[in-house]
């Protein structure tokens, strides 16, 4: 790779507890102990490219708010290239966290501007950054469909390598991930896309497949080469 990691997607703050098993519906689990931490998959990807050395650059939303600030504050502090992050009036995405002793999680989002991202602000985020053939897209999917469709239809366009983390796997069908070149799923996100194509195109995918024949159900109509690393 020659260019930069140009990432899509969401910031949010992390609110974390830490405790010996999570709740069942309506129990009260105590005894546990707080973290706060700076996330978001798309935020915590680009500060991933910047601690490798790779140039680092970031298409988004914060709110106006103490957290879209402290947000602001630390991906700057990891060099992280802002031009395409908008401050806008609202909330910043906020996600509760709940693991247990054994790294099991339970996380519920509030995805506040998050979920206003549009194609446009895609579009003019990337124009920000003068994208360019050499640079990698990465595009998570905790903003609307329609700006992730945007963000990888702007990659193709510059001959960019575009990536799709299809987390949450909800809203994508193949004119969204089959801007992809490489599709990263987990086993359940696989498994979601899998099932939504198979309805769509009259061919069931059971939920007794195993993860290879899922890949192999979306790969096989694929005329531009799309590549699946199971996450």
């Amino acid at each position: 790779m020659t260019g930069r990691v140009i990432t899509v997607g969401a910031v949010n703050v992390d609110l974390v507890i830490r405790g010996k098993q999570l709740p069942a519906p309506g129990q009260t689990v105590i005894g546990g102990t707080f973290e706060q931490h700076q996330g978001g998959k798309a935020a915590n990807q680009a500060v991933a490219a910047a601690r490798l050395g790779v140039p680092s650059a970031f298409v988004g939303a914060i709110g106006d708010d103490e957290f879209g600030a402290a947000a602001h504050d630390a991906l700057e502090a990891e060099g992280v290239d802002l031009r395409g992050l908008r401050t806008v009036a609202g909330k910043t995405g906020v996600a509760l966290i709940l693991v247990d002793e054994a790294g099991e999680n339970e996380i519920s989002v509030a995805s506040g501007v998050n979920a206003e991202v549009s194609a446009d602000d895609v579009r003019e985020g990337l124009s920000a950054h003068r994208l360019a053939a050499g640079d990698v897209v990465l595009v998570s999917c905790e903003i609307p469909p329609t700006a992730a469709r945007a963000a990888l239809s702007a990659g193709r366009d510059a001959h960019a390598r575009t990536i799709l983390n299809p987390a949450p796997a909800v809203g994508l069908d193949r004119s969204i991930f089959g801007l992809a070149d490489v599709l990263t799923p987990n086993r359940g996100e696989l498994a979601a896309i899998a099932s939504a194509e198979g309805r769509r195109t009259g061919r069931p995918f059971g939920s007794d497949q195993d993860p290879a024949q899922a890949a192999r159900s979306l790969l096989a109509p694929n005329p531009e080469g799309l590549g699946i690393a199971l996450a």
